[in-house]
């Protein structure tokens, strides 16, 4: 149910272990996040207000309550701060890379733990 990298646990305790359950919001989280976070690196590289990049990086953290991704909850939080200070552009470059390394190494580990609870197999 977790790794180091991925951890489910969360998401196995609120869904009283239901697969179905599970299934739907891996699959519903690896349908959004990869839009979600593209348009987070836009506004990030394009310097868009600040404001902007705040409210993308705020609601990027509830994408991940259920689906823990090792990091990225507090990554995000450290870009909205910033935000928030209006500071730190070079920063939540930074940021925004290990968030994009980090999600390309648990996009496998997401895409078998669909799979594995895929209610149509």
């Amino acid at each position: 149910m977790s790794n180091t990298l991925v951890d489910f646990s969360y998401l196995y305790e609120v869904s009283s272990n239901d697969p179905k359950y599970i299934y739907d919001i891996v699959n519903l989280f690896l349908e959004n996040f990869p839009g979600q976070l593209i348009k987070l690196e836009e506004v990030i590289r394009s310097q868009a207000e600040w404001i902007v990049i705040q409210k993308q990086a705020h609601s990027m953290k509830s994408s991940v309550l259920f689906v823990k991704i090792q990091g990225l909850f507090d990554s995000f939080y450290g870009i909205e701060m910033l935000a928030r200070q209006t500071t730190g552009r070079e920063q939540m470059l930074e940021k925004l890379e290990s968030v994009l390394a980090t999600y390309k190494l648990a996009y496998p580990v997401l895409i078998a733990e669909r799979d594995k609870c895929n209610p149509n197999k």
